[in-house]
């Protein structure tokens, strides 16, 4: 999906809430997040009351931590919090300088996703004010960004996109049956914020 499609979703989507809050929002994220909270309508309602933590470039281990130090504390200055965790982008690719590359082509890196997810619910499910959602990762493309980042030859980079797409479909998959478990559900962002040109 192209950024500006998802501005303009973000931008169609005013609808007010009917009811009134239970839980306060955070977005549990990398750089994905930081992306969104730039986009977010800080006069909406509802967009004004998200609470983000985020870090650029943070993989899920390091994020994992920072929560353990710090949930305690932050539920007592929030209340009752809903978690939003969008993870695993930084795990499934890594940065090198200007351009990413995938790190794996086995599913390693799904399976630590998986029981890194596993031990952020864990940790939240101990506080009874505090629900959970891990949000499904939408398919990026290593090729676009390499060619946008004006790498000399992005094309060697087709395959990776490739073993990425299969990955991050199988990871997807698992984020299901996860919130599946724990009475919760994730938006398809590959499906959901794509409107259809009229």
């Amino acid at each position: 999906m192209s950024n500006s499609k998802l501005v303009k979703f973000l931008n169609n989507t005013k609808e007010q809430p009917t009811t009134q809050k239970k839980y306060t929002p955070v977005v549990f994220s990398d750089s994905k997040g930081n992306w969104l909270k730039n986009h977010v309508n800080r006069s909406h309602s509802v967009e004004k009351e998200i609470i983000w933590w985020c870090k650029s470039g943070a993989k899920i281990a390091d994020r994992l931590k920072w929560l353990q130090t710090t949930l305690n504390i932050k539920t007592r200055e929030l209340g009752a919090i809903w978690i939003y965790v969008w993870l695993g982008t930084c795990d499934l690719t890594s940065y090198n300088k200007k351009y990413i590359s995938i790190n794996t082509y086995t599913d390693e890196t799904i399976n630590h996703l998986i029981d890194y997810y596993n031990k952020i619910i864990e940790l939240v499910q101990q506080y009874d004010s505090c629900k959970i959602t891990i949000l499904e990762t939408p398919v990026y493309s290593i090729y676009r960004w390499n060619c946008h980042r004006k790498h000399k030859t992005p094309e060697e980079f087709k395959e990776q996109d490739n073993i990425l797409t299969d990955q991050v479909i199988r990871l997807n998959f698992k984020i299901k049956e996860l919130n599946t478990s724990i009475n919760s559900h994730s938006p398809k962002f590959s499906n959901d914020l794509q409107t259809k040109s009229k």
